[in-house]
């Protein structure tokens, strides 16, 4: 039980707590990032708007540029200044009203000419000296025809400064500059920008720096004061991730600003994320306290089923350090129906075995010693078979029997091969010795209507095999080819290398394997079943050689018989490799 209270602790307890733990920091940090992206998203489609605002500001420059009563006018193409004012209210005049009423983010629109020869008209056209005052005339002289230039006139900090932009007007080529066009827009527009990001709660403080004069403010509108060392590292630093978002305060403010570039102004809003927070802690805390109570109840039955099952294997283990070779008996508590009364059912069963088996040592033990008696009674055995077989063969030679005393020597040396032998594997020359023994034995049977020929590859003889593989071939061939034959027999028997194997031919002019026979015996071989009894029709001894030689060899080894009645049979057998 102490051991499943301290698995539990360590399995369950632990990962669900920290689970939890990063799941709410994870969830806290997703909140936040999402916060932050949808911040960076509203700044950027307000940011879209506000150049929209700006170029159509801007585009007033081309109702001017496009003017050509404007450009003539300018260019002194007017000598008389009735014929000036005519022009003027007639041409230029209505051009600066359409400008007005169609862009009512304008506030005025002022035209610096160049020549004194042309009438000024305050305040609509006035001399260029009047700009020579402005701490901006020496941009605006350097400005190319295609460009322009936003200004900001200063105020005070809590107010919207205004805003204005120049760019110079040409002739007709843009051969000749005629004077310089100034837009002011007022502080409204700006204002319109900072309205699409209010916060419902006015949890927003915004700053315009201007990053030119060492990072100063130009407008600001804050709830709390600021922190002067970030607005001034934003203001500063060229480096800052001007455009992005970050928070500050362990996550109580978000930053998120954006550089005006037509105004050279970086536009910077601090979000107090804190009362935000507050109601996503509150609720992440209810959420945490029902997550522990869960955890509590759910501990509270684990350990009532725990104990459940705990208290049967408590009692069995306590009978089972009872349990030694005195005391067998089994478990008489209720084991029911589920695993552990599986388990109970089984150790019952098992001591019931070992009873058994307790009470029956004394009599395997004498059976092992019976056993042990009889292995040396047949050990001795052979070696009385084999000196009965020597005494034979002694006796006949006496006796000038050679005959009887060469079938003696072969059938001895048969019978020690046969039974001496008891590793599995042996080498060709044993094979060839064992069958020039049984050679042996069949001349004398047979006399001069047997006769081999041999023709082994040297050092094929070293070829590891199992025993007893080429003695049942040879067999065959007598007994199944030659025995019936009244004339003399041949049997060649050619053992020679084969790729990295061995190849076993034994060929005899016998009677031949007739062809429903010879095709039985084939399928026999190839593992097919054959369909009937082969017992009594021959093929059992090829069938054993043939499976012994794949076990030993692998499935590319095996057996091939050619042959047809009464001309003889070739069998081959292939050895393929050095075995196992």
């Amino acid at each position: 039980m102490p051991k499943m209270i301290i698995g539990y602790a360590i399995l369950i307890v632990v990962p669900f707590t920290l689970f939890g733990y990063f799941y709410y920091k994870e969830m806290r940090q997703n909140f936040l990032q999402q916060y932050l992206n949808s911040k960076q998203q509203l700044l950027s489609q307000s940011y879209a708007n506000l150049k929209v605002n700006l170029l159509q500001a801007e585009s007033v420059h081309q109702l001017f540029q496009n003017n050509v009563k404007l450009i003539e006018f300018l260019n002194g193409a007017y000598q008389a200044d009735w014929e000036m004012i005519y022009n003027y209210l007639k041409e230029i005049y209505p051009t600066f009203s359409y400008a007005y009423l169609g862009n009512p983010i304008i506030d005025d629109i002022r035209i610096f000419k160049h020549y004194e020869s042309v009438l000024s008209l305050a305040p609509d056209i006035v001399n260029m000296d009047e700009l020579k005052t402005s701490e901006h005339h020496d941009a605006i002289t350097a400005l190319p025809p295609d460009e322009g230039m936003w200004t900001y006139a200063d105020g005070a900090p809590d107010r919207m400064p205004t805003f204005h932009y120049y760019r110079k007007l040409y002739t007709n080529t843009f051969s000749k500059e005629l004077g310089v066009i100034k837009i002011t827009v007022g502080g409204e527009i700006l204002e319109q920008f900072v309205r699409t990001l209010d916060d419902p709660d006015g949890n927003l403080d915004v700053y315009l720096i201007d990053r030119e004069r060492e990072g100063r403010v130009v407008y600001s509108r804050a709830t709390s004061p600021a922190d002067t060392g970030l607005l001034s590292a934003i203001g500063k630093d060229r480096r800052h991730p001007a455009g992005t978002a970050f928070y500050t305060d362990d996550g109580r403010h978000l930053v998120n600003s954006i550089f005006i570039e037509p105004m050279g102004l970086l536009f910077v809003e601090i979000s107090n994320v804190g009362p935000l927070m507050h109601t996503i802690d509150k609720r992440e805390r209810w959420m945490i306290a029902a997550g522990a109570m869960l955890l509590a109840v759910l501990s509270a039955l684990y350990y009532v089923l725990a104990a459940s099952l705990t208290r049967r294997v408590i009692r069995l283990s306590r009978h089972m350090r009872r349990v030694d070779e005195r005391n067998i008996a089994p478990y008489a508590g209720s084991g029911g129906q589920d695993e552990i009364g599986f388990l109970i059912a089984s150790y019952n069963a098992m001591i019931a075995r070992i009873d058994e088996l307790v009470n029956t040592v004394h009599r395997t033990e004498l059976m092992k010693k019976e056993a042990d008696f009889r292995m040396l009674q047949a050990q001795i055995k052979p070696h009385f078979l084999y000196n009965t077989l020597e005494a034979m063969r002694m006796q006949a030679a006496m006796n000038e029997d050679r005959e009887v005393a060469e079938m003696a020597s072969s059938l001895g040396n048969l019978l020690r091969y046969s039974l001496s032998g008891s590793e599995k594997a042996t080498l060709l020359r044993d094979e060839i010795e064992h069958v020039e023994h049984y050679i042996a034995i069949q001349k004398i049977r047979m006399g001069d209507r047997l006769r081999v020929e041999w023709d082994v590859q040297e050092g094929v003889a070293d070829f590891a095999c199992p025993r007893f593989i080429v003695q049942p071939l040879v067999e065959n061939a007598i007994q199944h080819g030659l025995a019936k034959l009244r004339r003399p027999g041949l049997i060649r028997i050619r053992i020679e290398w084969f790729g990295p194997g061995v190849r076993v031919i034994i060929e005899d002019n016998g009677a031949g394997i007739p062809d429903g026979k010879i095709d039985l015996i084939r399928r026999m071989l190839a593992g097919e079943p054959p369909g009937e009894d082969l017992s009594s029709r021959g093929g059992i001894g090829l069938h054993n050689v043939n499976e012994r030689i794949k076990a030993y060899y692998g499935p590319s080894s095996g057996i091939a018989l050619d042959s047809a009645a009464g001309e003889g049979t070739t069998c081959t057998m292939i050895l393929a490799g050095q075995g196992e």
